[in-house]
C-alpha cells in the first residue's frame, strides 16, 4: 500500500479538528449479530463462558469476541453499523452506549448516517467518528495504534486523540495517522491500493458503485457514496516509494496464558472484566509505502506543514506485502 504525505505530530493540533454536529437522535449499541466468521472465532461471556461465533450468533452485552491465526470476522450492530475483524483481534462493545473497545488486532467500522457519534478506545488512542468509516489496528507490545480514514463527509472529519488529550488531530478520507505511545504521525495512504489488497474489505466491492448483489441489503449501502467520494479526490499515487519496516506495526506472538491489559474505564459505563485468555497476536504486516511528499492535501482536508519524510527507530527499505490488513 502507498503512503504518500506524512506529517509529524510533535505537538497538539487541536486547532484542526472540526467540531461535529451531533446526532439527532443517539442509537445505543444493544447487540451485534455475528454475519460470518473463519477458521476459529469465539465469543467469550462476562462468566468466561466460551463459544463458537457461528452464523447468527450475538455478541451480546458483556461478551467479547476474538479472532486466532488466519482467522476473520464479520458483525453487524443494531444500528446497522458494520464491523469486520481480521485474524488475532479482540473487541467488545460497553451496553447502551456507542463505544467499542480493540484490545488487539485490527478491524475496519462502517457508520451508517444517524445514529450518533462512536467511539474507538485503544490502549493508547480514541477515535471519534460519525457517518464515516475507518480501520483501526492496535499492536499491545509496542503501545502503537494505526488508524485510518476511509471516508470524508459533511458530518466532519475522524477525530483522533491520545488517551491524555494532549494530541488532538482530524482525519480525512486518504489519511492514516500512528499513535506511537503519546506521538502521532500523520500521512496519506492509496485508497484504491487499499481496496485493492485488503482482506478487511473483500467482498464489499467497495470501488463499485452499484450496491452488492445476492445479499438481503447492502450493509454499506449508505456509506458508499462517501467512500466513492473520498476515492475520486485522491489524485493518483506515482513515483518511487520506500516501505516502512513492517517490524514497526508487527507484533511478536502472545501466548494464550497470558494476560491482557486491563480495560480503560469510561465515564458513560464500566469496564469490563480483565482480558485474560485472549488469543495471539500475529506478525502481519499492515501497509507500509512512504512516498516524497507531493504538497497535496485529500480534499476538504485542513492545511498543514509538513516537517519531512517519516523517521522512525528501526525504519527501513523492504518490499510491500499485499492484502495483509
Amino acid at each position: 500500500m502507498t503512503f504518500r504525505s506524512l506529517v509529524s505530530m510533535a505537538v497538539a493540533l487541536a486547532g484542526l479538528v472540526t467540531a461535529v454536529p451531533s446526532a439527532q437522535a443517539e442509537v445505543p449499541f444493544t447487540r451485534a449479530r455475528v454475519n460470518f466468521s473463519t477458521n476459529q472465532v469465539h465469543l467469550a461471556s462476562v462468566a468466561g463462558n466460551v463459544r463458537p461465533a457461528v452464523a447468527a450468533e450475538c455478541l451480546c452485552p458483556g461478551d467479547r469476541i476474538t479472532t486466532n491465526v488466519a482467522a476473520k470476522a464479520e458483525l453487524l450492530f443494531n444500528d446497522g453499523s458494520l464491523v469486520r475483524m481480521g485474524e488475532q483481534s479482540s473487541l467488545h462493545f460497553w451496553p447502551q452506549t456507542r463505544q467499542l473497545r480493540l484490545s488487539q488486532g485490527t478491524t475496519a467500522l462502517f457508520v451508517p448516517p444517524d445514529q450518533g457519534r462512536t467511539t474507538i478506545h485503544t490502549a493508547n488512542a480514541i477515535v471519534g467518528l460519525q457517518n464515516a468509516a475507518v480501520v483501526v489496528r492496535y499492536v499491545p507490545e509496542r503501545n502503537l495504534t494505526l488508524v485510518m480514514a476511509l471516508t470524508s463527509v459533511s458530518a466532519g472529519p475522524i477525530s483522533l486523540s491520545t488517551n491524555d488529550h494532549s494530541q488532538d488531530i482530524a482525519l480525512w478520507g486518504g489519511q492514516m495517522a500512528l499513535v506511537n505511545g503519546t506521538d502521532i504521525e500523520v500521512a496519506e495512504f492509496d485508497l484504491q491500493g487499499f481496496y485493492q489488497t485488503s482482506r478487511l474489505v473483500l467482498g464489499l466491492n467497495i470501488p463499485d458503485s452499484q450496491p452488492l448483489t445476492g445479499q438481503p441489503h447492502d450493509p454499506i449501502e449508505t456509506l458508499r457514496p462517501h467512500l466513492l467520494r473520498a476515492l475520486a479526490q485522491q489524485s493518483p499515487f506515482d513515483g518511487p516509494s520506500a516501505i516502512i519496516d513492517p517490524d514497526l506495526i508487527g507484533r511478536p506472538t502472545r501466548s494464550l496464558e497470558a494476560a491482557a491489559p486491563e480495560p480503560v474505564g469510561l465515564e458513560t459505563g464500566a469496564p469490563l472484566p480483565s482480558e485474560e485468555n485472549w488469543l495471539p497476536a500475529t506478525t502481519a504486516t499492515p501497509p507500509g509505502v512512504v512516498t516524497p511528499l507531493s504538497g497535496a492535501e485529500p480534499a476538504g482536508a485542513p492545511t498543514v506543514e509538513t516537517s519531512g519524510d517519516m523517521t522512525v527507530p528501526g525504519a527501513g527499505l523492504v518490499e510491500p506485502e499485499a492484502g495483509v490488513l
